[in-house]
């Protein structure tokens, strides 16, 4: 067990961690000193001295090429010499294990290149720890193994003893000088790291008595009990492997949003009980696409790195640090105080003051700037769910407004805003009108497109494209906004059903929804508590959507036309994506932008019509047109060839009672069958 600074080491406290590490060492010498005395009195002649020599070059050996085990946030490393270092106390007579380990531990931390400061307080500390636990075993009558009755249950009270002595001692001394390098009380530092290092440090102490008897009775069995240690570190490092993959940023190192949200929630309800704050503060980079695009992904991963750990080295020591995914960053600070917010997010703007070098971009430095929202728990922020909401929204406000951060205000119109959209999600405010989908040639209903409507309390009806862009802004409410409509969607497309109508129903949905990897089982789950076949449902995606992360549409697509799903290209022809792109996305309809459809009375337009509508066949795609106002145009595009019409010429869009008594004595056509007038089913 050593003293292992790591990249905190430029907050030293520069009063206090001198005289601790002058105590610790002061101490260390006193313990040498009444070693040598006794030892001179008592003699240096172990009883096995081939077992000695054994042990203590193993040790050395040990300290020297440390076996590393990483550990969330450090870059701390597991011996196994403790083991060995422990065994030294039984064959070493009088207090020579203090000696011996002493030498060795500053031999490895010459060899190691270990700054004096820090050799000095590794020596002293672990020959003080070995001092003070021998004490224990000599008061106990159980140093000498061999002449000890192994009967005498006083031996095993004795030797637990010892250990905790050791350990305790050790870990004691690295807190205190871990709490003036980290600026935090040595209370804290030690609540935190003493149960840590007990499954691989504390387990290996009582390995040292095991090597010695092992040792001393049979001889060619030690090789085998001195497996025993790599055995302890082996699984000590598993263990830490596994709990660092479910709870860090594999990228990063920060860490992973589940992990925040659980130390967070419990932050939260320490500050509720002793009457402090929580800050919480969200963070995102300005055309990271533009990085990804230029540069790579390779480049884009490094400059996440960077920008993490310039985060991550700017941040107090106490503050929770994690990557949300993506170029999404977060950091909470618990027990905070009024002025923290301000703080903290000055401090995080800092990160963007340099360019950001790479490898990837050839000697570039990269402009990196972002945006950074602040929230602090209060009246109405409470949880981690609220205060993250307001942190978002006052990050994309500010966004908006050209400003480096923006601290979240209960009482702004922003903060007011994105808590009524969250209020609407929940409530009868924000309800689904209906707009029908005919076929071209016969008029009979195919499906209905599903669009969201907000009716404010205060305001009245909020437009959809500008709720659906605050939504999309602020990120944290797109997934829950997304599930109401399709739960909506699914249970009118039922009710069609029960009423005899054989119809679809689409949903337009969003980049953000695309990228999240638990959209499609989000899809399907609402499918299957429905009874409804995922044929019946159309998911309306944009040409915007594809190209803002075509990689993970792709794959999401796959899976939901695989599934029977169907996915339509929405506003086609009104984005910038490249018409070769439509053969490699999964696709089942083109709906053609109705920019398009106004040049039905033109030979131009309605030749371009045409070869849109033998571009959607040539890919085994239904095309649709969007926008018929009368039905002179109506039949120009079945006359073109259009499978599917849509817009107010054809019905306007109704709530779900109004369109259930609109589809009384309408045809209906199944969707997935032919066109035609084979599968009609007229309500009489």
């Amino acid at each position: 067990m050593s003293l292992r600074v790591t990249r905190r080491e430029r907050a030293w406290g520069p009063q206090l961690l001198p005289a601790i590490v002058g105590g610790v060492v002061a101490a260390g010498v006193l313990a040498c000193v009444h070693a040598a005395v006794v030892g001179a009195n008592e003699g240096w002649m172990p009883n096995a001295p081939w077992l000695a020599a054994v042990l203590f070059a193993s040790m050395v050996i040990a300290e020297v090429r440390p076996l590393q085990t990483i550990r969330a946030g450090d870059d701390s490393i597991i011996t196994v010499s403790l083991a060995y270092s422990c065994a030294l106390v039984f064959v070493l007579p009088g207090f020579g294990a203090t000696l011996a380990v002493a030498a060795g531990t500053l031999f490895a931390d010459v060899v190691n290149r270990a700054a004096p400061q820090k050799a000095a307080f590794n020596t002293a500390m672990m020959a003080l720890s070995i001092h003070l636990g021998t004490f224990v075993l000599r008061a106990g009558g159980a140093q000498d193994l061999v002449a000890a009755d192994p009967r005498d249950p006083m031996l095993l009270v004795t030797l637990l003893m010892a250990f905790v002595v050791i350990y305790s001692a050790a870990t004691i001394l690295v807190a205190l000088v871990l709490s003036a390098v980290e600026e935090d009380s040595p209370i804290a530092v030690l609540r935190r790291d003493f149960f840590s290092t007990l499954p691989s440090d504390g387990m290996l102490l009582p390995l040292g008595p095991v090597l010695v008897v092992v040792g001393i009775h049979d001889p060619v069995l030690l090789p085998l009990a001195m497996v025993l240690t790599a055995v302890v570190h082996t699984s000590t490092r598993i263990s830490t492997e596994r709990e660092r993959d479910a709870t860090e940023d594999s990228l990063t190192g920060l860490l992973n949003r589940r992990a925040l949200e659980q130390e967070a929630e419990a932050g939260l309800d320490r500050a509720a009980r002793s009457g402090r704050r929580v800050v919480v503060l969200l963070m995102d980079l300005n055309r990271f696409k533009v990085i990804n695009d230029t540069w790579g992904h390779h480049a884009g991963d490094e400059v996440i790195v960077e920008i993490a750990r310039r985060l991550r080295d700017r941040m107090p020591t106490a503050a929770l640090v994690a990557r949300l995914g993506g170029d999404e960053f977060a950091v909470v600070l618990v027990d905070a105080s009024s002025e923290a917010a301000v703080e903290m997010a000055e401090v995080a703007s800092e990160v963007f003051v340099d360019p950001v070098e790479v490898d990837a971009t050839d000697g570039v430095a990269l402009e990196v700037t972002g945006a950074i929202g602040v929230a602090t728990s209060g009246p109405g922020w409470s949880r981690f769910g609220e205060l993250t909401r307001a942190a978002d929204a006052a990050m994309y406000a500010g966004k908006r407004r050209g400003l480096p951060y923006l601290l979240a205000d209960p009482d702004s119109s922003d903060g007011h805003h994105i808590q009524a959209l969250e209020r609407a999600i929940d409530s009868d405010e924000m309800h689904m009108d209906f707009q029908p989908l005919v076929d071209a040639r016969t008029e009979a209903v195919m499906g209905f497109e599903t669009l969201a409507r907000w009716n404010h309390p205060q305001h009245g009806p909020i437009p959809p494209w500008e709720f659906v862009r605050d939504l999309e802004a602020t990120g944290v409410l797109m997934g829950r906004f997304t599930e109401r409509v399709l739960r909506d969607a699914v249970t009118m497309v039922r009710r069609l059903h029960d009423n005899g109508h054989p119809v679809s129903i689409s949903v337009n949905v969003s980049p953000l929804n695309l990228a999240d990897p638990d959209f499609v089982d989000t899809v399907l789950g609402t499918l299957d508590r429905h009874a409804i076949e995922s044929r019946w449902l159309v998911l309306e995606i944009t040409e915007t959507a594809l190209m803002s992360n075509l990689p993970a549409c792709r794959r999401a697509l796959r899976r939901l036309v695989d599934s029977g799903v169907g996915v339509s290209l929405d506003d086609f022809g009104s984005g910038h994506s490249s018409l070769a792109m439509i053969k490699d996305i999964p696709l089942t309809e083109l709906k053609i932008d109705r920019s398009f459809v106004t040049n039905t009375d033109d030979e131009r337009g309605v030749a371009l019509l045409r070869t849109l509508v033998d571009l959607a066949r040539i890919h085994g795609l239904r095309s649709i047109a969007e926008g018929v106002e009368d039905r002179a145009t109506l039949h120009a595009l079945a006359e073109i060839g259009f499978d599917q019409v849509q817009g107010y010429g054809i019905g306007r869009p109704l709530g779900a009672d109004e369109t259930l008594a609109w589809m009384s004595g309408r045809a209906s056509l199944d969707p997935s069958g032919l066109h035609g007038m084979d599968r009609i089913v007229l309500e009489q």
